[in-house]
């Protein structure tokens, strides 16, 4: 049976993610808070910063920008 939360990005209740989907607090927190469908959402988000940006991920750089702007898009109250 799939886990139900109540998702804080879409503010609904959503089936959530099988595993955090990076390590560390970051994940856990996306684990406990985003449901699958918000992830998703995030995923194609963020392959359009990194395909417009042109990021190479390779870069510590970019990879933190690309965490920073995930948490604005999961976890702002803005949208």
């Amino acid at each position: 049976m799939e886990k139900i939360i109540h998702c804080q990005k879409l503010k609904k209740n959503l089936p959530a993610l099988p595993e955090a989907p990076l390590p560390g607090d970051f994940g856990q927190k996306v684990l406990n808070h985003i449901s699958a469908q918000a992830w998703d959402m995030w995923i194609e988000e963020q392959t359009k910063l990194i395909n417009e940006n042109k990021l190479q991920l390779f870069k510590k750089e970019a990879r933190e920008l690309l965490l920073t702007k995930a948490e604005e898009f999961l976890f702002s109250e803005a949208e």
